[in-house]
């Protein structure tokens, strides 16, 4: 039996999204490498009970139950990012890092960048991009000034 008609005969007894779903299962079953980058001792000391959660901006221990860092404000509670008002402030704070000009990308988040900002501002996008663009102009003037003081 070929691939056809085996497409042809599952097509009859399934739904093309079920198909989908089985086969994408099927191929991405299990992650490729570990869940985690570090080893399984520190993986359980970071998910024990006393372990102190810390800024992922500015690495400020977050010893209070609050949803912002008292020392950069950025959003850093548990649930940030399904809360539907303090999902804005983490919207933000990836936005902001896209045209700050200080973080680097790879290439592919570019593309990413201009649909989230289509998707987040819709007509007000293109000024978003025009930032965005800048930004970039600066990342990369900056990394040749970079070079350029390694270089000496």
């Amino acid at each position: 039996m070929n691939k056809l008609s085996t497409f042809i005969t599952a097509w009859g007894q399934k739904s093309l999204g079920t198909m989908i779903r089985d086969w994408w299962r099927k191929r991405f079953s299990a992650p490729p490498g570990p869940l985690h980058p570090w080893s399984d001792e520190i993986q359980v000391e970071v998910e024990s009970p006393d372990a102190v959660r810390v800024c992922h901006h500015c690495l400020t221990p977050q010893e209070h139950l609050g949803w912002f860092c008292p020392e950069c404000g950025a959003a850093t509670g548990p649930y940030n990012n399904s809360m539907p008002f303090i999902y804005i402030f983490s919207l933000g704070e990836v936005l902001r890092a896209g045209v700050d000009g200080k973080t680097r990308f790879a290439k592919w988040v570019y593309p990413t960048y201009f649909l989230v900002g289509v998707y987040e501002y819709l007509i007000f996008a293109p000024l978003y991009w025009i930032r965005l663009i800048l930004a970039q102009k600066r990342r990369a003037l900056y990394s040749k000034d970079l070079d350029h003081d390694n270089e000496n």
